[in-house]
C-alpha cells in the first residue's frame, strides 16, 4: 500500500507534483452529494484530471530539496510548509527519494547518543512537547464524513477515537479513508465503527506526558508510526504528540 504517487510530465521530463491521500480527501469532500461524480473520477479519469481537480481545490507547490541539501533544511521545508513527505530531486529533474519525518527520526534513533544528551532525559510535560489543549477526537458513532471533515477544518492527519467516557479506543487517520473508497463507500457516511472493521486491526500506541523525549523518540521510530495519544492513569485523552511536534521543538531549541 501506498499513500503517495509522485507524477512526471513526459512532455517537461521531470517530476511536477505528487497526487497523495490528502488529494482524494479535499475531492471527496467536494463531491460529497455527488457520489456519482467521484465514481467516474475514479473508474475513468486520468491523473493529470485528478491534479487539475486538485489544483482548484487546494494550493499545490511542488517543495523539494537537490541531493546536496542538508537534512536540517529539509526538517525546515516540512514544518514551513505543513508537508509530511519532501521529494529529493536532481538538477537534471530525476527523482531520487521521499524523505519523511519517519526517515528522519530513523536516522536520528541511528546516529544520536541519547544518554549525553540532556533534554533526551526529561518528560514530554517539563518540554512542552505535544499537544494538550483543543485535541481532536471523535466518537465510534461519527460518521467517516464527520471526520474527515475535521482533518479538513483542523489540520490533522488523524484524531483518537473515545468511549463515552473519553477513553481512547483507536485512533484513526487520513490514510485509513483509502479502505472505504476501495469498497466502493464514496458518500463516507458509514459509522467510525464500521470503517474500522474495513481496514487490518491495528494497536493504539498510546504514552503518558511524563514520559521522557528520548524513550517516546525509541517508540515511535520502532513502532514506525507518526503519533502516540497521550493519555492519564484512566486511558482517557489528554493530548497527541506526533514526529513533527518533536522536530518542532529541535527547531526551537537548535542552541540546546
Amino acid at each position: 500500500d501506498i499513500s503517495f504517487a509522485s507524477l512526471w510530465d513526459s512532455t517537461k521530463g521531470e517530476i511536477v507534483g505528487m497526487l497523495t491521500v490528502t488529494d482524494l480527501i479535499a475531492i471527496l469532500l467536494y463531491y460529497h452529494d455527488k457520489t456519482s461524480v467521484i465514481k467516474d473520477l475514479i473508474a475513468k479519469e486520468s491523473v493529470r484530471k485528478w491534479r487539475e481537480i486538485g489544483g482548484r481545490l487546494r494550493r499545490q507547490q511542488l517543495v523539494n530539496v537537490g541531493p546536496e541539501d542538508s537534512l536540517w533544511n529539509s526538517v525546515v521545508l516540512l514544518k514551513q510548509h505543513k508537508i509530511h513527505r519532501l521529494p529529493v530531486i536532481t538538477k537534471g529533474g530525476a527523482l531520487l527519494h521521499i524523505i519523511t519525518h519517519s526517515h528522519l527520526l530513523a536516522y536520528m534513533c541511528s546516529f544520536l547518543s541519547f544518554e549525553t544528551t540532556e533534554f533526551f532525559n526529561h518528560s514530554l510535560d517539563t518540554l512542552s512537547i505535544g499537544t494538550y489543549s483543543n485535541v481532536i477526537t471523535a466518537k465510534s458513532t461519527d460518521t467517516v464524513y464527520h471526520v474527515i471533515e475535521l482533518f479538513s477544518q483542523h489540520g490533522v492527519s488523524a484524531v483518537p477515537i473515545v468511549d463515552e467516557d473519553g477513553s481512547v479506543v483507536d485512533v484513526y487517520s487520513r490514510y485509513d479513508v483509502v479502505y472505504l473508497v476501495r469498497e466502493g463507500d464514496y458518500a463516507l457516511n458509514c459509522t467510525i465503527e464500521d470503517a474500522l472493521k474495513t481496514r487490518p486491526k491495528s494497536t493504539v500506541f498510546t504514552c503518558t506526558r511524563y514520559e521522557t523525549l528520548g524513550r517516546v523518540v525509541r517508540h515511535l521510530s520502532k513502532s514506525r508510526i507518526h503519533r502516540l495519544v497521550i493519555v492519564d492513569e484512566q486511558n482517557h485523552v489528554e493530548g497527541v504528540v506526533s514526529i513533527s511536534d518533536i522536530f518542532s521543538f529541535f527547531m526551537e531549541n537548535a542552541e540546546v
